[in-house]
């Protein structure tokens, strides 16, 4: 029943965002001589995703400015490590912030998340990244992100009446904060006027041009062959392997629904995923700077014979907000393990589709509809499958144009009939 660890919106960006409005706000406090071009320069790299230059470029503000130092230097500085998987060292970076400022919300929720990231947690990170959650939740009771921290913290624990109060709280502030994606995040205008079967090119740099075949368009469903290279669907897969643990949702039925192991790879971890998540960014369209603070680290999903993930939505709570989700097939599959999509086509009626629109609370409701039908149909008759093969992605929106859940996007990992899976989520979203 947990979500994601690495919540949309708790990453780089939002420490960023704060100490950019520092930079505009108080352009007159006394800097050390050229400590305002590295603090420019540094925002610069961590923003267009030169994450090991933005890490010497604050710790060169910290060093120039001293005791002087913005809490939110020591908080980007934080995100910047966490984001190349340099936990130990972001988790003091945060540590320092919260000494200038113990009310300082980012950091808490920032440390309650990287507490729990551990394939092996411990008792004792547990109870501090629970203490770090309610310190957030303390100075700012209305945060979704703090109390969805505190909800995965007690699922561990195995509080599940904790654990769905604090989901609860989340979805509820989540509803009344943002009802919707922003508004510049809109479906790429290249999928608008056409029809299953065409073939849509895309430029790659580093790919050569991609051609996207398109599965459906209620939802947007579209393959993506070639991908990646053999090469790098292998060196995802070792370095994921020593991270992987069980995989969770927060979805009330997810304990008998998914049944695989995952890990998660921060964007920045090695040459590799930071040129993923290049080529992700190239094929929705949006510059680094604009894309960054959309997306998750990349979730590693491994399913054993006989495993799968039953019917379920990426973008069902209002606390994780995810517009396109890009799976990416890391191994061929002899048997099973296909992407189904069961509304896939238009199999809503208009006048569903039109009530799921309506509103997000009438959206999620539909949503769980769907999920409960889809137990009775039959995916050999029903919806479109995506056959696993190694190297190739699939790509679908989860939202719909008016940035509302859209329940055709309901979808499974049929069960491993033979071999094993592996697979990565790219999810691109906004709160």
């Amino acid at each position: 029943k947990r979500c994601s660890w690495r919540c949309p919106g708790t990453g780089p960006m939002r420490g960023l965002l704060a100490l950019a409005a520092w930079l505009l706000v108080a352009p007159v406090l006394p800097l050390v001589a050229g400590s305002r071009a590295l603090l420019k320069r540094a925002l610069q790299d961590h923003q267009e995703g030169r994450l090991n230059q933005a890490v010497q470029g604050y710790k060169d503000v910290v060093q120039a400015l001293g005791d002087g130092t913005p809490t939110d230097v020591f908080s980007n500085l934080g995100a910047a490590l966490l984001a190349l998987d340099r936990g130990p060292e972001a988790e003091e970076a945060w540590t320092r912030a919260l000494r200038r400022d113990p009310d300082h919300v980012s950091s808490h929720l920032n440390l309650a998340i990287a507490l729990q990231n551990d394939a092996a947690l411990s008792p004792e990170r547990l109870e501090a990244a629970k203490a770090h959650a309610i310190a957030a939740i303390r100075i700012r009771p209305g945060h979704a992100k703090a109390h969805q921290a505190l909800a995965n913290a007690y699922q561990t624990q195995g509080d599940t009446a904790a654990a769905e109060s604090h989901w609860a709280l989340a979805e509820s502030f989540a509803m009344d904060s943002a009802p919707g994606i922003a508004a510049a995040v809109t479906i790429p205008r290249h999928f608008q006027g056409h029809a299953p079967g065409d073939v849509i090119e895309v430029a790659v740099t580093d790919r050569g041009p991609l051609e996207l075949r398109v599965r459906a368009v209620a939802p947007v469903v579209v393959d993506i062959p070639g991908f990646l290279s053999p090469e790098e669907c292998d060196h995802v897969i070792s370095i994921a392997k020593p991270k992987l643990a069980r995989s969770f949702t927060f979805d009330e039925s997810s304990d008998a629904s998914r049944t695989s192991t995952n890990a998660w790879l921060p964007l920045g971890t090695d040459s590799t995923v930071a040129r993923l998540r290049d080529r992700v960014a190239q094929l929705v369209g949006l510059p680094l700077k604009d894309f960054l603070p959309l997306t998750e680290d990349l979730q590693v999903v491994h399913y054993e014979p006989a495993q799968f993930f039953g019917a379920h939505h990426d973008a069902a709570a209002a606390f994780q907000r995810r517009l396109i989700t890009v799976l990416f097939y890391l191994s061929d599959v002899p048997e099973g393990g296909e992407t189904w999509f069961p509304f896939a086509g238009g199999h809503l009626s208009e006048g569903d589709a039109e009530e799921a629109a309506a509103t997000p609370e009438v959206a999620r409701g539909r949503i769980q509809e769907q999920i409960a039908a889809a137990a009775q149909l039959d995916p050999a008759t029903e919806g479109i499958r995506v056959r696993p093969k190694k190297g190739d992605a699939v790509m679908f929106y989860n939202l719909d144009g008016k940035g509302l859940p859209d329940p055709a996007a309901v979808h499974a990992a049929l069960p491993v009939l033979a071999g094993e899976k592996w697979a990565a989520n790219f999810w691109i979203g906004g709160t």
